[in-house]
C-alpha cells in the first residue's frame, strides 16, 4: 500500500536529517554516506504512489543539492535500482558525479525519472 503524502514528507525529512548526520560522522567516506542515503531514498520512492512519485524525486533532488552536501565536497553519488524484466529480477548500480545527478531533470521523454527511449 502506498504511503500518504504526509507520511512520505516525514520519511523525506528523516532522510535529510540522516544525511546531515552521516556526513558529519563519516565525511571522509562519501561513497559510504551516499550509498546509505541511496538505499533509504529507494525505500521511500518504492512506497510512493504514482501521484506522489514526482514529489518524492524532487525532494530527493533538493536534498542532494543542499548546502550541507555541497559544503562537504561530496563529489560522487551511487544510485541503486532494482527491477524486473522478462528475464527476471535484476539490480543496477551506477556511480556518477554529483553534478550529473543534480542535473538530471525530473522528466525525460515525457516519462518520470531518467526515462529512456519510448517503446
Amino acid at each position: 500500500m502506498a504511503s500518504t503524502r504526509s507520511e512520505l514528507d516525514s520519511m523525506l525529512d528523516e532522510l535529510e536529517r540522516d544525511l546531515q548526520m552521516l556526513i558529519m560522522m563519516n565525511s571522509a567516506d562519501s561513497d559510504e554516506v551516499l550509498g546509505a542515503f541511496a538505499r533509504q531514498a529507494e525505500r521511500i520512492e518504492a512506497s510512493a504512489g504514482t501521484g506522489d512519485a514526482a514529489h518524492v524525486r524532487e525532494r530527493i533532488k533538493a536534498i542532494l543539492g543542499s548546502p550541507v552536501v555541497k559544503s562537504e565536497n561530496v563529489t560522487r553519488v551511487t544510485i541503486f535500482f532494482a527491477g524486473k524484466d522478462a528475464k527476471g529480477q535484476f539490480e543496477l548500480t551506477m556511480t556518477m558525479p554529483i553534478a550529473t545527478a543534480s542535473a538530471i531533470g525530473s522528466t525525460t521523454n515525457g516519462q518520470p525519472g531518467l526515462g529512456g527511449p519510448k517503446r
